[in-house]
């Protein structure tokens, strides 16, 4: 008797803990709901569309969101600790393998979530592209470069510079608060992605350091920064980040000599402005803002091997170009042999690019593959046909087996999960460079294979990387897998990839 008294009151305890649980977290949400429904009246009456007031608003929401997002956590966190202190009470356990690939990893499930928000374009003028075109015809320290047919000469530049309405900008009117928050930004979530093949991370580290000496290059920070925080939220004041890039554009006209070299700050702020035109502008006008860098590039003969920060910024352009060109289905706007330095041959380039890496350095690796993607793309796009395309496919096909076989551990897979019931293996890389450089070689697997010279038969006796059997093409939402022996290719593809049986 003793024992049944003993068991129900263990089970009662833990019904009545979950029921005053319960009341609190209802407690809780109603408290939240009526601060939300506070604050939403509050902000329809000073929205951002008062320009005196639009920094408090925005500060006042943000620190708002800040703390109502501490308090979540610490009612969160009350939660856990209070249900850990009754052992008989029914406590969910721990996120399992299966609950997280359900809920986190199956991507068509929170795809359906995703709401199709429309990007924010501006109509950009060409004055960036512009300015660099000056600068790299009036350079007399560096190549001359012959300027395209549309582009005036450099004394109608210098001319129209003097009498542009960037004369007349008036300088973005921010607050030291927001200043900060934007280079806090800038450096916690821009950066990274600029620094992506940098293990030195000189955008997040050395260009601000620059940008305090150089006024274009704070403003051009600045303005990248804002137009992310535009794009990620919807309360952010709008045309702001475009304030920025015109007083940043100001900057750069007015402060330029067009005779003297450029500095590397002058060349990061070109090539941020540049990243701050692709995120406000159609894809099928990026090629056009992008152009101005590459004459900038030459000009002052700036490529792929030259001093460290100077080459950072080479391949942070470089990126968007190719990028630019897989889109538009065409070549980079920078040739390969400018990636490379004077006197070296693109057929030479691999033992370049083997010097620059070690065990604790594969940056250059990965960057090895963003130059066998662009002569992939110049050669798939060019007019070349018969024995020399053939000639060149096989060269390049040779080469990315080598890469992908000779690839140093920072660019291979530190977990790799194969799951029946999944169409493509979990693969979990350690760092970005090694995940974009791999998605990378698939998508140039997968040009080369729709751009296979019909006369080329593959070996039976092949040993090739690319296609030992059971290979699987894992990036790039692409399964391919082959059996050499049997001379037979099952692809399917999910993002329009067709490809062509390699035996035809």
């Amino acid at each position: 008797m003793p024992n049944q008294e003993a068991q129900q009151h263990h089970h009662y305890q833990p019904q009545q803990y979950q029921q005053q649980q319960q009341q609190q977290q209802q407690q809780q949400q109603q408290q939240q709901q009526q601060q939300q429904q506070h604050h939403q009246q509050n902000q329809q009456q000073n929205d951002f569309q008062q320009p005196s007031n639009a920094n408090n608003n925005y500060f006042a929401q943000y620190n708002y969101q800040q703390t109502n997002r501490n308090n979540q956590y610490n009612n969160t966190n009350n939660t856990k600790s209070n249900s850990g202190s009754n052992e008989g009470s029914d406590i969910s356990l721990p996120l399992t393998v299966d609950s997280v690939r359900k809920e986190i990893l199956d991507y068509n499930s929170i795809v359906d979530f995703l709401e199709d928000v429309p990007p924010i374009y501006y109509d950009l003028p060409d004055t960036l592209r512009d300015f660099m075109y000056l600068n790299a015809a009036t350079n007399l320290e560096g190549s001359p470069v012959s300027l395209p047919s549309d582009v005036p000469p450099p004394d109608v530049f210098v001319e129209y510079f003097k009498s542009n309405d960037l004369n007349r900008v008036e300088p973005p009117q921010i607050s030291k608060d927001e200043r900060v928050i934007l280079m806090k930004n800038y450096i916690d979530e821009v950066s990274t992605w600029l620094d992506m093949f940098n293990k030195d991370r000189h955008f997040g580290t050395i260009i601000p350091i620059l940008a305090e000496d150089c006024p274009a290059l704070m403003y051009s920070i600045l303005a990248l920064s804002a137009k992310q925080y535009e794009n990620t939220h919807s309360n952010y004041p709008k045309e702001r980040a475009l304030c920025l890039y015109q007083h940043a554009l100001q900057q750069l006209v007015n402060n330029s000599s067009y005779t003297s070299k450029i500095t590397s700050s002058v060349l990061a702020a070109c090539v941020i402005l540049c990243v701050f035109t692709m995120l406000s502008s159609s894809p099928k006008d990026w090629r056009k803002h992008l152009e101005g860098c590459c004459v900038l590039f030459k000009s002052y003969n700036v490529n792929g091997f030259s001093q460290p920060l100077d080459r950072s910024i080479f391949w942070c352009y470089i990126r968007m170009d190719v990028c630019s060109a897989v889109i538009g289905e065409q070549g980079t706007i920078v040739d390969c042999q400018s990636w490379i330095p004077t006197g070296y041959s693109i057929y030479d380039s691999r033992s370049l690019f083997i010097e620059q890496c070690d065990e604790s350095n594969w940056d250059m690796y990965a960057n090895y593959m963003v130059f066998l993607c662009s002569r992939v793309l110049n050669l798939v796009s060019s007019e070349d046909s018969g024995k020399k395309f053939e000639k060149e496919w096989k060269l390049l096909w040779t080469e990315l087996s080598n890469w992908e076989s000779d690839k140093p551990a920072g660019m291979k897979p530190i977990v790799e999960v194969d799951d029946p019931s999944l169409t493509f293996p979990t693969i979990l890389y350690s760092n970005g460079a090694a995940i974009s450089g791999n998605q990378m070689y698939h998508m140039a697997i997968i040009l080369m294979l729709q751009n296979k010279p019909r006369l080329f038969k593959w070996s039976k006796n092949t040993t090739d990387k690319n296609w030992n059997n059971s290979q699987t093409i894992r990036q790039g939402g692409v399964n391919t897998s082959t059996s050499l022996n049997g001379e037979t290719l099952n692809i399917w593809e999910m993002q329009n990839v067709k490809l062509k049986d390699i035996n035809n």
